[in-house]
């Protein structure tokens, strides 16, 4: 999900519009969601610390980092 998510955001250029960066992030930590709660709430403290660390990094690379702040309250894990 991860790579997916990381050709979209390429997909939208260099500096892509906050509204479609927001959507690729989005729909990543949903998928996150999701996978964790079929899992049975698998998503320890590291591995969320990890995914985290990642989200914001994509966050960054596409010049939103006003979208960091977002991506902890889409989280549920």
């Amino acid at each position: 999900m991860i790579g997916s998510a990381c050709d979209a955001l390429k997909e939208l250029g260099p500096r892509p519009r906050r509204p479609d960066a927001r959507a690729v992030l989005k729909k990543t930590v949903i998928w996150f969601n999701e996978a964790d709660e079929k899992a049975g709430g698998v998503i320890e403290t590291e591995e969320r610390e990890d995914i985290c660390a990642v989200l914001e990094k994509m966050a960054y690379v596409a010049r939103q980092k006003a979208l960091v702040e977002e991506i902890d309250e889409w989280r549920e894990w």
